[in-house]
């Protein structure tokens, strides 16, 4: 019926981020959260780096990015805190 609300598909929980969208400022990954959430998905963006407590982990992310050394495990230690708080996509820059 026209105008009625679409129910989004429930996902169960990943041992892997199924979507990545990488974009820089003002490119729309918050448009994109919203649709990934409306299918179903669980988003991270940028805005919930406080409200989950992830600054420390970006902020060390980015000194290790800057002195110029591998994030690799860097990397691996944010996927893995996005996965346990249950998203299972990110978007942004």
């Amino acid at each position: 019926k026209f105008g009625s609300k679409i129910q989004a598909p429930t996902r169960p929980p990943s041992s892997e981020l199924l979507v990545i969208g990488a974009g820089l400022p003002r490119t729309g990954t918050d448009s994109l959260r919203m649709a990934l959430d409306h299918l179903g998905y669980h988003t991270y963006h940028a805005q919930y780096i406080n409200q989950e407590g992830h600054h420390p982990m970006w902020k060390d992310l980015f000194e290790v990015s800057l002195a110029g050394k591998d994030i690799a495990n860097e990397i691996d230690l944010a996927i893995n805190a996005l996965l346990e708080a249950g998203y299972t996509a990110t978007t942004d820059a």
